[in-house]
């Protein structure tokens, strides 16, 4: 499989993981204004392991081994106290530098991932407790900012089974006129 093809995949099931979830993410408690780490939210991340057999399309098996099956992150949504409306959400972990700008739902929520691997579409954390700035803005000014703390747990499971993957083959490019 060429790598476009992964990457187009991946991008495909994060938009979909994104649309199935942006209904489904747990509210974030901000702190006490002043106070970072005042009000942690907790967060248990599973990252989740599986016997995986990959064959190739023409039958032959090609990997044979334990591979992670479930990325270890958490959809949360982050809504603005202090205005009818907002069009920006930047966020900045204390603890790694990380930076989000997650996307505004309703003009008043940004929705996004606490996750614990890097990449893009979230907020990467670490174990224990992680401080996050953020800013809610409106046109280009700031109309909130203070902070949000997450207490993170990090666990490794491993899935009973095999799960067992069939390549298909490519399809022929049809011939130039």
């Amino acid at each position: 499989m060429n790598s476009s093809f992964k990457k187009l995949q991946c991008t495909l099931m994060f938009i979909t993981l994104g649309v199935l979830t942006q209904g489904c993410a747990i509210d974030v408690s901000k702190d006490e204004p002043g106070k970072p780490g005042s009000n942690p939210n907790p967060v248990t991340l599973v990252r989740k392991y599986q016997h995986v057999q990959r064959y190739n399309c023409n039958g032959t098996l090609r990997d044979d081994g334990i591979e992670s099956i479930q990325e270890p992150s958490e959809w949360r949504s982050l809504s603005v106290d202090s205005s009818p409306s907002v069009d920006s959400l930047s966020m900045r972990n204390r603890a790694n530098g990380d930076t989000a700008n997650p996307a505004i739902w309703n003009g008043r929520t940004g929705k996004f991932l606490v996750k614990y691997n890097t990449g893009e579409g979230g907020l990467k954390v670490e174990r224990g407790l992680n401080i996050a700035d953020y800013t809610f803005s409106n046109a280009g000014s700031a109309v909130e900012t203070g902070t949000i703390s997450f207490d993170v747990k990090y666990v490794e499971e491993t899935v009973p089974g095999t799960q067992v993957v069939h390549i298909p083959c490519p399809s022929p490019t049809p011939a130039g006129p």
